[in-house]
């Protein structure tokens, strides 16, 4: 049985849901899902990766390009791309994705444990720090990432020296 905290921000989170996704009355599923979103600021985090990819794109652009004329433009796209990035990430029509991915993922009953748990100090505290652990894990990839192009590279180095060996076999 649902706890009465649960049950006033199920209720909160149906006035909400119905405002939020046109016309569409939400199943009981779908409620608690749109009440886990909520809970999670799911659309703080869609701002914070933006924000930590247009980070991302402005430091390769300060590496890569040394001509003020060309960092200014770049400046501008990098802008562009974050705010079109943002925009469409917050559009109704992710959050109702989101919605239904939670729906058809998670039965009624971890949906409601979900909410128990990101109403609780521990899942506060998760939602809070969450945007630090995303922005290290996006060093992290990014590292990566560096290694796994040097890698990549030099496997395309070898296999197109291997095709330049079989060429003409096949004729």
């Amino acid at each position: 049985m649902l706890k009465s905290k649960t049950l006033c921000a199920l209720i909160a989170a149906t006035a909400v849901a119905q405002t939020a996704v046109a016309d569409n009355s939400l199943t009981p599923k779908e409620t608690l899902a749109m009440e886990i979103i909520e809970l999670t600021g799911a659309d703080g985090m869609v701002e914070a990766m933006t924000g930590q990819i247009k980070s991302q794109m402005e430091r390769q652009m300060e590496k890569q390009i040394s001509c003020p004329a060309e960092r200014e433009v770049a400046a501008e796209m990098t802008d562009a791309f974050a705010s079109t990035m943002s925009e469409v990430m917050r559009s109704s029509d992710l959050r109702a994705d989101l919605i239904l991915a939670y729906a058809e993922l998670f039965t009624r009953d971890e949906l409601e444990a979900l909410v128990e748990f990101h109403s609780s100090d521990l899942g506060r505290k998760l939602v809070e720090v969450q945007p630090e652990i995303m922005r290290r894990s996006m060093q992290a990839a990014q590292r990566m990432s560096v290694e796994m192009q040097s890698r990549l590279r030099e496997a395309s180095v070898n296999f197109q020296a291997r095709m330049k060996e079989i060429e003409g076999s096949c004729e």
